[in-house]
């Protein structure tokens, strides 16, 4: 696989060919083998879909979430907000839902890696963008690294994580670890509630039965053209097999 990022219409017919569940040679769409297998110390593999250590179902009050989804990385790209004139760095995840017929099984969201630097090329990642990697040990990275490497994993099963704040957590939103504010953070936590929950329903009906209110359908199976329209942020992609320590 080349290290080189893919062109904006080559991860636009990509997500298009997930949704249809194709693959990029056009035959059906197969997610990877060994899914969870490591991280729940359990032969079964599970959906690519919303999961925790326990195996039970988040709990969005408390005072930082991070909603830990297993998928598969689809692609990256830089996207410009029009109305503050900066780019963030926004990669595809891929998931499955509960269907037999692959023509509504596969649906993907897009998740903010953070904010390209105003005046550098860099992201900060103080918190680790992709761990298990030699480029969380970077605090300054170039984005165009950062899009190698992550390159390197698309195709393949990652761990991701929806940030959610509430009460005494919004205090974390003072100190942000990368170029996002804590504004930018607070922006995005509804939307991320409602997608974890719908998420969560996934795990067992086909995603197009299930209602989506207008949170969720401004994100699932939507390209990013300009970040003023909000997505999820993220904190980490990690590739798997993955295992807490």
């Amino acid at each position: 696989m080349s290290a080189s990022p893919v062109t904006h219409e080559q991860l636009m017919t990509a997500l298009t060919k997930f949704v249809e569940g194709r693959d990029q040679d056009g035959h059906a769409f197969a997610f990877p083998k060994g899914r969870f297998s490591e991280y729940l110390n359990s032969p079964v593999s599970l959906p690519e879909n919303i999961i925790n250590t326990e195996n039970t179902k988040i709990d969005l009050t408390a005072p930082a979430v991070s909603a830990n989804c297993q998928g598969v990385l689809l692609g990256e790209e830089e996207v410009l907000n029009s109305k503050t004139n900066t780019k963030s760095l926004v990669a595809y995840v891929g998931f499955e839902s509960m269907s037999a017929d692959p023509r509504t099984k596969n649906f993907y969201v897009p998740v903010n890696l953070g904010r390209v630097g105003i005046d550098s090329d860099e992201l900060d990642l103080t918190s680790g963008v992709i761990w298990n990697s030699p480029v969380r040990q970077s605090k300054m990275l170039p984005v165009i690294q950062m899009e190698q490497e992550l390159h390197q994993l698309n195709g393949q099963n990652i761990l991701t994580g929806f940030a959610i704040y509430n009460g005494d957590g919004l205090d974390l939103l003072r100190q942000p670890s990368d170029y996002r504010s804590g504004t930018e953070y607070l922006a995005q936590i509804d939307i991320s509630k409602a997608l974890v929950v719908w998420m969560e329903k996934t795990v067992d009906a086909p995603y197009q039965t299930l209602p989506m209110d207008p949170l969720i359908r401004s994100v699932v199976n939507h390209p990013v053209a300009d970040l003023v329209n909000l997505i999820p942020s993220t904190g980490n992609i990690s590739p798997y097999p993955y295992k807490l320590s």
